[in-house]
């Protein structure tokens, strides 16, 4: 009897261990599923972040900078832009191989590796005008358009930034695209030629920051609509000349301006031109009607003293 009694409590006590160890294994693996779901909800989560930094990151970078070349100033404050070319040697002499710029929009960034952007360089652009460049928004911080850095090209708009003080000699030259033109708040000197040839550009608003509208400034557009900002002293030769289709309308001379260089709006169509000011001007200003005559066959220089 006492035998039997001894192989009972034997048998109860394996099952006791065989029991608890099963639990123990359940816990474990109820513990291991919850961490692995954990750990793959935060792998998700961190996949996620990164696609998403990806993204915007993607955004903030300016395809240009790839076919752009940056130039310290002599004095290192400042970055002048070019189209980035490398330079080639050969039989015929040394020449530069322009990167080709593949998009249709073109921003000239407003700082580079920490520092502003002032300057486009003279020539600046290169062979972009044998491409699909269509926009060009110029950046904030430049100040100076160099000589003939877009000439030639089939742009249809352009944004100057708000602190170009200067647009050189010829920037924009033939430019027939052009349709939508905007000035920064800043500008006061329009070189020669600066837009030339632009005949699809149809209404002009020149900003009360001008002062001096060189040479041949706008010649050869076909202008339907012209504003003059009221801080102009100076219109140069042919400015304007065979720049205006405006029949049956009329142009104001504000009084701020002192010289009309010669030609400066010959073979214009416009009915009136009414000075602001019609005292102490070389010529006698006082009927708008003759004033557009006159100015049309003008071939000498009005003053005002």
């Amino acid at each position: 009897m006492k035998k039997n009694f001894l192989v009972l409590v034997s048998i109860l006590l394996c099952l006791m261990v065989v029991l608890c160890s099963c639990d123990k294994d359940s816990g474990n693996t109820q513990d291991d599923s919850k961490m692995s779901a954990d750990t793959s909800s935060s792998t998700t989560n961190s996949e996620d972040n990164k696609d998403n930094n990806k993204e915007e990151n993607k955004e903030e970078i300016n395809p240009a900078l790839e076919y752009l070349e940056f130039t310290l100033s002599s004095d290192e404050s400042y970055y002048i832009v070019k189209h980035k070319a490398e330079k080639i040697s050969s039989s015929y002499g040394d020449y530069r191989d322009y990167k080709q710029y593949p998009y249709a929009e073109l921003v000239i960034p407003d700082t580079y590796e920490g520092l502003p952007v002032k300057e486009i360089g003279e020539y600046a652009m290169g062979w972009f005008a044998i491409n699909n460049l269509k926009s060009v928004t110029i950046g904030n911080n430049i100040t100076h358009i160099g000589e003939s850095a877009f000439e030639g090209y089939d742009l249809e708009t352009v944004i100057i930034g708000d602190n170009v003080t200067h647009i050189g000699k010829s920037a924009f030259e033939n430019c027939s695209e052009l349709k939508n033109l905007t000035f920064g708040k800043s500008v006061q000197d329009i070189g020669a030629k600066a837009f030339y040839g632009c005949c699809e550009l149809k209404n002009l608003v020149i900003p009360d920051s001008v002062t001096i509208i060189r040479d041949e400034a706008f010649a050869d557009t076909i202008l339907q609509s012209l504003v003059i900002g009221k801080n102009v002293e100076y219109i140069g030769k042919k400015a304007f000349r065979g720049g205006l289709d405006m029949q049956g309308s009329e142009i104001v001379i504000p009084s701020s301006v002192k010289i009309i260089d010669a030609e400066a709006f010959s073979m214009c169509y416009v009915d009136r031109v009414i000075f602001e000011t019609t005292e102490g001007w070389s010529e006698d200003v006082t009927d708008p009607e003759r004033n557009a005559l006159y100015l049309k066959n003008s071939t000498w220089r009005w003053v005002r003293n």
